[in-house]
């Protein structure tokens, strides 16, 4: 058996968001690199260093560093809207756009002030980042 420190998985965690697509990484992406355990707290060491944000229970997204102020942010130019429905998909949950979503792309509502998504199959996770939260319009 082969021991592997939790440095060692933390780099090797980076390197292989760099070659993930998009701006959602899931706990099992890297499955294949440690034990689970090891990954999880590689993961979460990781969000307390602000190199990746923890959204949900094993969903990570990349960041990035606001160039005015410094904090961090989400590496989405869409922010947490377009990085909570991508993890959505990557979850394998099927979703649509809200009412509220849609009556405003027909030019009939003002731009939704909150995510709301409507979830067609899946258990919809509890996803969040910064006082942003994704909410389910079949549970409100």
């Amino acid at each position: 058996m082969c021991l592997i420190s939790q440095e060692v998985v933390e780099d090797l965690i980076l390197d292989r968001t760099q070659l993930i697509s998009g701006c959602v990484v899931l706990s099992t992406d890297f499955a294949d690199i440690a034990e689970d355990r090891l990954i999880r707290s590689a993961l979460e060491s990781l969000a307390k260093n602000e190199k990746l944000a923890q959204i949900g229970e094993v969903v990570f997204a990349k960041v990035r560093l606001n160039r005015i102020t410094g904090d961090v942010m989400l590496d989405s130019d869409g922010g947490f809207d377009c990085v909570a429905k991508e993890a959505l998909t990557r979850l394998g949950i099927t979703w649509e756009s809200s009412s509220a979503e849609n009556a405003y792309r027909r030019g009939e509502k003002h731009v939704p002030a909150r995510c709301v998504v409507r979830v067609l199959k899946g258990d919809p996770p509890s996803l969040s980042f910064k006082g942003h939260r994704l909410l389910y319009e079949n549970w409100l």
